[in-house]
């Protein structure tokens, strides 16, 4: 593995990744959402934007947040690419630089996993979310038992340094209510992801591609059953993981 940061160094591949790119999960959750014509939204560590595109797609005034200049700048070309209306900020998750009740929906999708502090990203949402707003999270979750979470955040870990923690669904809950959030929605949504593509966005070669198939192929069972490694019909390496959308109102 390159040992330079895999966003700062591939961020072309996240922009073309279909892993980031397609949006099943946000269609699926779009009908729990309030209208978002001139809703006033913010996507946070918004990586290469494909969130941010979705919901400016949805005529909603969007900002959107990252701490990785490479990122913001692969963003901001591929708004400008699309025509579409997003202002792309630098700024932390635990430190948003907005003002109080400013926004109508906060975003954060396949990121918070990265964050140091979730609950800090808690607060802060809360904090920049107007009284009847909502948080929209969506994220990979690991099982609630403590030491399969713990092989597969060491695993995360292993492929990408800049990984903290994937949390479960049911820390996850627990969190926003601690924080005065009440759960509007909230759905499993199993992700199917070609491995080989997956370890590229961290700069895996092939050697190291086949040291982290083996040892996700050799995990024990209940990891196996839980992100399902496999050989397809076409003899790619894939795997699912399991991603959990939440909707949560304040």
């Amino acid at each position: 593995m390159s040992k330079t940061n895999g966003f700062t160094q591939n961020a072309d591949l996240y922009r073309t990744s279909k892993a980031h790119a397609e949006m099943p999960a946000l269609e699926a959750v779009e009908d729990h959402l309030p209208e978002l014509g001139g809703q006033v939204c913010l996507d946070v560590a918004t990586g290469t934007g494909h969130t941010a595109f979705f919901f400016a797609r949805k005529q909603a005034h969007v900002f959107a947040v990252d701490i990785n200049d490479e990122m913001l700048r692969v963003a901001q070309e591929e708004s400008d690419r699309q025509s579409l209306s997003v202002r792309f900020l630098k700024s932390p998750a635990d430190d948003l630089m907005f003002d109080d009740d400013n926004f109508d929906l906060v975003t954060c999708r396949l990121a918070a996993h990265h964050f140091p502090n979730a609950a800090s990203f808690v607060a802060e949402t809360r904090r920049v979310l107007k009284a009847g707003g909502h948080l929209l999270l969506i994220d990979n979750v690991v099982p609630e038992d403590e030491e399969s979470a713990r092989w597969l955040n060491e695993y995360e870990k292993a492929r990408d340094e800049s990984h903290e923690a994937c949390y479960s669904k049911e820390r996850w809950l627990k969190l926003l209510e601690e924080y005065g959030f009440s759960i509007v929605h909230t759905e499993r949504f199993p992700k199917k992801l070609d491995f080989t593509a997956w370890m590229e966005r961290m700069s895996f070669d092939s050697t190291g591609q086949d040291a982290m198939w083996s040892r996700l192929v050799s995990a024990p069972e209940s990891i196996k059953s839980y992100w399902k490694p496999r050989e397809d019909q076409d003899g790619k390496r894939v795997l699912t993981l399991q991603r959990q959308i939440i909707l949560a109102g304040y």
